[in-house]
């Protein structure tokens, strides 16, 4: 069974991970078994790689962009820019 976990139960966020946005899609699973419940908390990637792998679909739309290195930078600097925006709001 997975859930979204509640705020409060997310244990203190690095600064690294709190520039990358935290986590994008972060689930909460547990199992039960005969010696009890268990649950543990994922939390996928970071909101910054999501928006960056979103970028790359009209990006790579690019004529003339083929060099992997750029189209990469590329994406994730519509990333950062997007993670920027959302300070605002």
């Amino acid at each position: 069974m997975s859930e979204i976990p509640a705020p409060e139960d997310f244990p203190a966020l690095d600064d690294k991970t709190k520039n990358e946005g935290g986590p994008a899609f972060p689930s909460r699973e547990k199992w039960k078994s005969v010696h009890g419940s268990r649950s543990i908390i994922n939390f996928g990637m970071s909101l910054r790689d999501y928006f960056a792998g979103q970028a790359l679909t009209r990006i790579s739309l690019i004529p003339g962009l083929t060099a992997e290195e750029e189209i990469a930078e590329r994406a994730y600097m519509f990333a950062d820019a997007m993670l920027e925006a959302r300070k605002g709001q």
